[in-house]
């Protein structure tokens, strides 16, 4: 029987710089399919996991096939590893994301450019030809599971439970390249076939022309948008900060120039008042020469005696008082 290994990772400090931080799991194995992985909030829920999926010699042990390597980045993460092989565990901090990132600014220009790309032509037939893919794979499923007999169906789901089922989607997804390799020319015959049919049906309807089915296309890739936004950042408070302002300009759109133009306006009236009565510049003057300067002197000395006389002439005027004052009366 394996036995659990239980290690411990201590969550970072919260931030809003840390909405494009990912810590991944590193397990140097030989093998990636001889361990177990089990992650929980404690030690409690990893060992009671662990003792579940070894109950009754493994048999009703679940099926994690895919074992997300990520943690949580703020809160503290117990991991319990079980195999028989030797191996090494790092956890690494990777700061900024940049797919988690890109995914969030695709999300936020997906929002602002709906309005055109419902508009736009080869978006319509691109998209079309996308979901006609899909829908052919459905289609293939639900005949499949139509015309198979239900004991090849039932039988392994009654067994193993739907931890089989979700093995053998694994298996397949995860061997999906040699598959496609080794049958690549009909791959490649059926992907062109799908498209090519998918394209001349969106050919013959036509891109939608009236306005409510190009408001409805729009509402639903804004949905998608904001799905992508949320799920993308770590710190829900980013997110949701985002998803306010661009709701509120998809509401503000119809009055946004007009807003804009308002608060250029307000915001040029405010300028030209603090330029007339706060940084209003001075009046230069023009510099005199010698010749103005001298002339200058003159007529102001002759001005400031001729008033001197008239004071002393005025009743105002107090002779003894003035003259005792001066150093020399007769000067």
């Amino acid at each position: 029987m394996r036995s659990l290994e239980l290690y411990i990772h201590r969550g970072l400090q919260y931030s809003p710089l840390r909405a494009f931080t990912d810590i991944i799991l590193h397990l140097n194995l030989t093998d990636s399919d001889t361990y177990d992985l089990y992650k929980g909030d404690n030690c409690s829920v990893v060992e009671e996991a662990f003792q579940s999926d070894n109950r009754i010699f493994g048999l009703l042990k679940g099926v994690d096939p895919w074992k997300s390597p990520y943690l949580n980045v703020f809160n503290d993460t117990v991991v319990g590893i079980s195999t028989l092989l030797p191996y090494s565990v790092e956890a690494k901090v990777i700061n900024v994301n940049y797919v988690r990132m890109g995914i969030f600014i695709a999300g936020i220009l997906l929002f602002l450019f709906a309005h055109r790309l419902v508009r736009n032509a080869v978006f319509y037939y691109g998209s079309g030809c996308s979901f006609g893919l899909l829908a052919s794979l459905l289609i293939i499923v639900f005949i499949f599971y139509r015309m198979a007999p239900k004991k090849l169906i039932g039988l392994p789901i009654l067994i193993g439970g739907w931890s089989f089922s979700v093995y053998i989607l694994h298996f397949v997804w995860k061997n999906f390249a040699a598959i496609a390799l080794q049958y690549q020319t009909y791959l490649a015959a059926y992907f062109v076939t799908v498209m090519a049919i998918s394209f001349a049906v969106c050919y013959k309807r036509g891109p939608p022309t009236d306005s409510r089915s190009h408001d409805i296309a729009e509402w639903a890739l804004q949905a998608i948008s904001l799905l992508l936004i949320y799920a993308s950042s770590q710190v829900p408070e980013v997110a949701i900060g985002i998803i306010a302002i661009l709701l509120a300009y998809q509401l503000a759109r119809p009055w946004l120039w007009w807003i804009v133009y308002a608060f250029a306006c307000a915001v040029g009236f405010i300028w030209w008042v603090l330029r007339r009565k706060v940084f209003r510049p001075r009046p230069t003057r023009r510099l005199l020469t010698m010749q103005e300067y001298e002339q200058e002197g003159r007529d102001v000395t002759k001005r400031e005696l001729e008033r001197l006389r008239e004071y002393c002439r005025s009743p105002e005027a107090d002779v003894w008082r003035i003259t005792s004052k001066v150093h020399d009366p007769r000067s």
